[in-house]
């Protein structure tokens, strides 16, 4: 279904499935849409906690950010409305946690996009994206708030070797683990017609690449965005779905005239650029779709920059029951706020919320780095009495202690989830519910 808001026309679709793993077939996974005042508004979050919990949280955050954007006006200002639609998500998870046993506290991801007419704003916390489509190029709008992203920036891991790192999935910062967080902004982007925005959670990127997004997406968004969101979804689960899987995809129809719309080649939040990554290399392989159709763009000058899909995400219809939708598009946060190091961790037991002193964490780990760098390039001096601490063969590891903060609450356990029916939640006003995990014989209407 096409939507209009402040000018803009989009189709949008999203979509969310749990995945293949047994122990995660709660769907911890959240979404909504909906045409505010101040245009349209996509959030999408991914829950941390356990069996219900990292599904209470990511629902609770939808809803807040969804009701706080909703209940602005149409002369607010757009990146402050998002920065506190965010925030009151953060304030919704903390709260969940109060009272549980052993501090014990759920959380969860969000990325929130918000269209309109001068353009693209979007607001985000941890490690869940939104990318930009625009002529055989993928552009990536968020800066993922991981361990392995501040090893990138710091230079010392390529992206690509970020990718396969053991801790890819630790986050630096989620809302629910303080009772206020840090929401990183950025925008407005310009837009244009023909531009696709897709949000997505972990669970997606995490099967499929980058280069494998710009064949795929423009491929098949002419069949319309639900259609690519159900390939999205079965090509990750094809390939083990592992995890939670939940994505927004949006085309954008028609768009404000504007001098100039050049594809974003970097990202700037609070004094921070965050540079576009190479050029993707030409000639790469098809990508498979399921059933064995392959897919292959001539090569383009796209690059991915730093800035993922289940069954086409269902929403609330009026009479609360749920129906599949097309709809716009997720917004990212601008200011990062510097608070503790948030340490999510995928195993076969569920993720973990870690809180630690961030700030002083970042300084021990670039003292470490420097340490190792210098190390590796200065021969140290012979001893007297060579007695060598360790056999041939033999590496030395540093171990990084994180100790929590005072006061800061303790890690957010998620024990290996167990099926539950989903409740529904009451959404605001002109609001899509969250979508949760779905049959998928989501289609669009």
């Amino acid at each position: 279904m096409r939507r209009t808001a402040r000018g803009v026309v989009i189709d949008f679709a999203e979509l969310s499935d749990p995945g293949r793993d047994p122990s995660k077939q709660v769907n911890e996974d959240s979404s909504a849409y909906a045409e505010t005042p101040l245009g349209h508004l996509a959030v999408l979050c991914d829950g941390m906690g356990g069996h219900l919990s990292g599904q209470d949280a990511s629902r609770a955050a939808v809803h807040a950010a969804v009701a706080c954007v909703a209940s602005a006006t149409a002369d607010s200002d757009i990146h402050a409305t998002l920065r506190a639609a965010v925030q009151a998500a953060g304030h919704a998870v903390f709260a969940l946690g109060e009272g549980l046993p052993g501090g014990a506290r759920p959380g969860s991801t969000c990325v929130a996009a918000l269209i309109h007419e001068s353009g693209l704003s979007i607001a985000h916390v941890g490690d869940s994206r939104c990318y930009l489509l625009r002529d055989g190029s993928i552009t990536r709008l968020t800066r993922d708030h991981s361990v392995v992203q501040e090893l990138v920036d710091a230079g010392v891991l390529t992206p690509q070797a970020a990718a396969q790192h053991p801790d890819a999935n630790q986050i630096t910062r989620a809302l629910g683990t303080h009772r206020e967080v840090e929401v990183e902004l950025g925008g407005p982007f310009s837009l244009r017609s023909g531009d696709a925005l897709l949000l997505c959670s972990d669970g997606l990127t995490d099967m499929v690449t980058d280069a494998e997004l710009r064949q795929l997406v423009p491929a098949s968004i002419a069949s319309g965005p639900a259609v690519t969101c159900q390939q999205l979804i079965d090509l990750a689960n094809e390939r083990g779905g592992h995890d939670n899987i939940s994505v927004q995809l949006i085309e954008v129809i028609e768009a404000p005239q504007h001098q100039h719309a050049p594809l974003p080649t970097r990202f700037e939040a609070a004094g921070a650029t965050l540079h576009a990554e190479p050029a993707l290399p030409h000639g790469e392989p098809p990508a498979t779709l399921p059933g064995g159709a392959t897919v292959e763009l001539p090569p383009t000058v796209g690059a991915t920059q730093l800035l993922e899909p289940p069954d086409v995400a269902p929403t609330l219809a009026d009479d609360g029951v749920p129906r599949t939708e097309r709809a716009p598009i997720t917004l990212v946060d601008d200011e990062p706020q510097r608070p503790s190091l948030l340490l999510r961790r995928a195993s076969g037991a569920g993720r973990h919320v870690v809180a630690a002193s961030g700030g002083l964490a970042l300084l021990i780990l670039l003292a470490i780095i420097g340490w190792w760098l210098l190390g590796s390039h200065t021969k140290p001096p012979p001893t007297p009495a060579p007695e060598p601490l360790l056999a041939p063969g033999a590496s030395q590891k540093q171990v990084l202690e994180l100790a929590p903060q005072e006061g800061d609450a303790g890690p957010a356990a998620r024990p290996e989830p167990s099926q539950h029916p989903s409740a529904t939640v009451p959404a605001p006003p002109d609001a899509a519910a969250p979508s949760d995990a779905m049959a998928p014989d989501a289609t669009s209407p």
